[in-house]
């Protein structure tokens, strides 16, 4: 990866934003506990008539004694919950003299602009937030030129996008070429296999509008499948397996293609196809590894009711353990095979 850049640094405070928020089940006595800005920690005591986010909103307010809790006004928000802090920090304040060089804000300057969540996780799941420490920090929005990602290994879980260019000022130069680009479901349906997750992943490759963008040779799967290029909005969904040219002027000169073989029927691993979706329909099913060949990857996934056995060939075991591997329904397994042993790098 490689690139030039201009500096975008903006306004922040420190901030959360809550997913997949259940007012319904707030129960009388639920707490959530919060700190902001470096004062005394807060206990938010919630009744059974705090069961929407208004009410959640206000309690929180009327009890930190400052605005603080508000509900996201993101495009994609479905009433989720957002902290803010009140202290809004320059993160790349001018130079005060003529000649003086910039100076960026230091750790304990970006803590006075703080968020602090803790309490009950029952109870914090059911307002959609996440425990943990929310600081102003250097988010990067900045302009680039000439930058080149290629050759890597992008995996993210529970993520809208992959790689993102934020930059209200355009770039210029952009390569994104060659990379294996996972998006992982958080929360699955176990009887369906479909994806809970909420917000829904939005594409692979998020950006605004920048100028001589060539997108090649890329594998978008998982949530990402079929959902490779678009921009905060979810449009040039028509341009997704990156073929043709967008309004923008981006180029998509191809994505990677992998063969898939469906199999219903206990054999051999066809040992040149890399997606195997495995039909367990009429019974469970038990599949031989093919023969070693260094630098293969296989990709399982069940796609029938009943149990699937993956097993290696002559006693050797997978990722040094396991004399076999089981994929129950609707899982997924990826092996990498070193030549000598198969190793498991995602499931």
């Amino acid at each position: 990866m490689s690139f030039g850049s201009r500096p975008l640094l903006e306004s922040s405070a420190g901030t959360t934003t809550g997913k997949n928020a259940d007012f319904s089940r707030i129960a009388d006595g639920d707490t959530l506990i919060i700190k902001v800005d470096g004062d005394d920690s807060v206990t938010i005591t919630f009744s059974d008539t705090d069961k929407n986010i208004k009410a959640i909103i206000r309690k929180i307010n009327d009890r930190a004694g400052k605005s603080i809790a508000a509900e996201s006004t993101a495009i994609d928000s479905k009433g989720q919950l957002e902290l803010t802090s009140t202290s809004v920090l320059i993160l790349h304040p001018p130079p005060k003299k003529p000649g003086e060089k910039e100076k960026l804000l230091t750790p304990d300057e970006l803590q006075k602009s703080q968020v602090v969540v803790s309490g009950s996780s029952c109870v914090l799941a059911k307002i959609g937030l996440t425990a943990g420490i929310y600081t102003a920090h250097y988010a990067w929005n900045g302009q680039f030129f000439g930058l080149n990602i290629i050759g890597n290994v992008i995996t993210s879980v529970f993520a809208r996008w992959a790689i993102e260019f934020p930059s209200t000022t355009g770039s210029v130069g952009i390569v994104v070429s060659g990379n294996l680009i996972t998006g992982e479901c958080y929360k699955r349906d176990v009887a369906t296999g479909k994806c809970l997750d909420d917000p829904k992943a939005l594409a692979a490759i998020v950006s605004r509008s920048h100028f001589n963008t060539v997108i090649s040779g890329n594998s978008c799967v998982g949530v990402f499948e079929g959902m490779d290029y678009a921009d905060y909005g979810g449009l040039f969904s028509d341009n997704n397996s990156f073929s043709g040219q967008d309004r923008e002027g981006h180029q998509f000169l191809g994505d990677l293609r992998f063969d898939i073989r469906k199999m219903n029927d206990a054999s051999i691993i066809d040992s040149h196809s890399y997606t195997h979706l495995i039909d367990t329909t009429k019974e469970r099913l038990t599949f031989t590894l093919p023969d070693h060949k260094a630098g293969r990857r296989l990709l399982f996934k069940n796609v029938g009711p009943q149990t699937a056995i993956l097993k290696p060939k002559n006693s050797e075991r997978i990722d040094r353990s396991m004399d076999i591997y089981e994929l129950h329904p609707s899982d997924f397994v990826e092996l990498a095979d070193d030549g000598k042993r198969y190793w498991i790098i995602r499931r």
